[in-house]
């Protein structure tokens, strides 16, 4: 670091020398906030990175609040701008391996063995969002600090990514809400998108190489699984009006109800038969 030579010096031979300085110089410009802290496992800046949270040695596991405010000594017209201790959230015995902020930063979720925990900021409560008994939700790789989650619009819902699977929780109460078959790898990322008064969306993405939307409006409607067919698949229609589903295998048409998701009937089920083409009327009273 180099400046120019004060030309408050009236013996300087060169008033445009310049000063190299050295490392004690450095150091003696700068200006400690606190004694010097170790912190582990996680730290998360705000958005106008003038707040940080995380977990210091002497907190333990506990996430603690830094502020960063400007001060002014009496009788100096230094200014600056130091970090101090503000304050700790609720308490916490679980090691924390990462943070996240919503949009609005008044929520913060941590990662945690056993699942996740929410923390409302304005108060510093918590409540814990516990995955499934058989899923583990343990950091691997080099994203060790970095686990897929999102808020929903509004922070109503915890949307999070744990290996192959999306859990869905109600922010507020913790309450579990739901879980996703969502991919066949392990979710890499997941964002959110709720641009305008209508779109709440989320988008996930996986090693398996694909990317797909969902839409957290209608996350609570009930889903089933189809009665199974013999062969696979080979055209699919659709009549909203009627509430059916058509499908068509190599030997096999079928009736579907939409509403429980059962075979209603079976038109042809002979082996000797096979179907190339598949289509539904579109008059509504068919």
């Amino acid at each position: 670091i180099k400046l120019p030579k004060k030309k408050s010096q009236p013996n300087a031979d060169d008033e445009d020398e310049e000063k190299i300085l050295t490392q004690e110089d450095i150091m003696e410009m700068y200006i400690p906030s606190c004694n010097r802290i170790e912190i582990h496992s996680c730290a998360i800046l705000s958005k106008n990175k003038k707040t940080l949270f995380t977990c210091t040695e002497i907190g333990d596991n506990v996430v603690e609040c830094f502020r960063n405010r400007v001060e002014k000594k009496r009788h100096s017209k230094i200014v600056r701008n130091i970090w101090k201790y503000h304050g700790a959230l609720d308490d916490n015995t679980d090691q924390i391996t990462g943070l996240i902020l919503s949009s609005d930063e008044k929520y913060m979720l941590a990662s945690i063995a056993w699942g996740f925990k929410v923390f409302y900021l304005l108060t510093g409560q918590s409540k814990p969002l516990r995955l499934p008994a058989n899923v583990k939700n343990i950091p691997i790789g080099y994203k060790k600090l970095y686990f897929p989650a999102v808020f929903s619009k509004e922070n109503k819902f915890v949307v999070t990514g744990v290996r192959d699977n999306i859990y869905i929780w109600e922010t507020s109460y913790g309450v579990f809400i739901k879980t996703l078959d969502a991919h066949y790898g392990r979710i890499s990322t997941l964002l959110s998108s709720f641009g305008s008064e209508t779109k709440n969306l989320v988008l996930s993405a996986s090693m398996d190489k694909t990317i797909k939307i969902w839409n957290i409006n209608n996350i609570l409607e009930e889903d089933f699984i189809l009665d199974h067919f013999e062969k696979p698949i080979e055209q699919l229609h659709v009549s909203i009006q009627a509430g059916i589903a058509m499908v068509m295998t190599r030997n096999q048409l079928g009736i579907v109800s939409l509403k429980d998701g059962r075979i209603k009937y079976s038109l042809c089920n002979s082996p000797p038969v096979s179907y190339t083409h598949l289509t539904l009327p579109t008059n509504r009273e068919v």
